[in-house]
């Protein structure tokens, strides 16, 4: 599996488990992973920029029902 995508399961894991200032740290590696993903979907193009950008939002859209 991608190392990147380990680290967002194994941060999603932490965010969930969490409380307090562990969970808000979990959250903002969620999020800026997300803005990476972003990143990297401006720079592609076709269907790689849909699933950089699509992964991204699911990040975030995630990250907020944790919060």
């Amino acid at each position: 599996m991608n190392r990147r995508l380990l680290r967002a399961r194994d941060a999603m894991d932490r965010a969930e488990k969490a409380t307090g200032s562990s969970k808000n740290a979990a959250l903002a590696q969620i999020n800026s992973m997300a803005s990476q993903l972003d990143l990297d979907g401006s720079r592609a193009s076709g269907v790689d920029a849909k699933r950089f950008k699509g992964a991204a939002e699911a990040m975030k859209g995630r990250a907020e029902q944790l919060k």
